[in-house]
């Protein structure tokens, strides 16, 4: 039996999404593919290189990085609106991702979702096992690069932003991957997700996190979020679907955050603080995510 391991979107719940990998390590000891989407896609890239101790360390070491920061001391929003493509500066995002990726053999399959910002096109990239992919840090960062507070990445003749604009799960990569295997004959694939929404999570009423970006625009950022999770789950379906009428039995693992949780972090946490959040609250979404796995295991939910 094969194993995927997949990632969704996540914004500042990276943590949260690595601590249910950590939590995850005794259940899950072979991993043979790795796919994500915007945070995601960082954690998936690092979970295909590193094993899960060394996983751990990196999160830890990293935790009180500065990884995004404000363009400008005043009037940051305004002035970086008017000069500059995007309202924060990752360039030490940037950096960690390119520290942690380059050069290194890839140790599963690999499937990174992004948007191609020229084409409006949303792509799967491939990488393979066993080799070194000098483009996968490009990919990865591209996917991260949510549109207005981070600029795009240029990679050849593309530039590649947030694979979170169409989906916010990797449902794509996980098509491929099946049909990879169906190719293959396959008999049996067990699908485990790490998501930081819930499939039938709703919308609570918010206030505006970033000051000067309307506070309309900001509701519409995050609803986009929901609907995209709606359209996932329909696809994932049709998607397990497809692989069963093609002999491959899928084993369906869906583990998410609560909303109650995530509630709580949208509204003490400011956006412009998600690229430095602080070791003490690292810390404590790393064990949440730790917790959610330890939960659903020990009821013996699977979803």
């Amino acid at each position: 039996m094969k194993n995927g391991l997949f990632f969704s979107t996540g914004g500042i719940h990276i943590a949260t999404l690595f601590g249910m990998r950590i939590g995850l390590k005794d259940k899950i000891q072979q991993v043979d593919y790795c796919g994500g989407i915007s945070a995601g896609a960082f954690v998936s890239a690092l979970c295909a290189t590193y094993n899960v101790e060394e996983l751990e360390d990196i999160v830890l070491k990293h935790s009180q990085d500065t990884l995004l920061q404000n363009r400008h001391k005043y009037f940051n929003t305004l002035v970086s609106a008017l000069c500059n493509e995007s309202i924060l500066d990752d360039n030490n995002l940037k950096k960690l991702i390119h520290k942690l990726l380059d050069g290194r053999e890839l140790q599963k399959d690999l499937f990174i979702g992004v948007t191609n910002e020229d084409t409006m096109e949303y792509e799967v990239k491939y990488f393979e096992k066993g080799k070194v992919h000098p483009s996968m840090p490009a990919f990865v960062h591209g996917s991260m690069s949510m549109p207005l507070f981070l600029p795009g990445v240029k990679y050849e003749e593309k530039t590649l932003t947030d694979g979170g604009m169409f989906h916010s799960l990797p449902v794509e990569a996980i098509d491929q991957c099946i049909q990879k295997l169906i190719l293959a004959n396959e008999k049996e694939f067990t699908i485990t997700i790490l998501s930081a929404k819930r499939f039938d999570a709703k919308m609570k009423p918010m206030q505006a996190k970033h000051f000067m970006v309307p506070h309309k625009a900001i509701r519409m950022l995050y609803s986009h979020g929901y609907t995209t999770m709606h359209n996932d789950h329909i696809i994932l379906n049709k998607t397990i679907s497809n692989a069963e009428e093609h002999g491959l039995g899928i084993h369906l693992n869906f583990f998410s955050i609560p909303d109650e949780k995530i509630l709580f972090y949208d509204k003490h946490v400011k956006m412009r603080d998600y690229g430095s959040v602080g070791k003490d609250t690292v810390t404590a979404l790393v064990t949440l995510g730790k917790q959610i796995v330890h939960n659903a295991l020990y009821n013996k939910l699977k979803f």
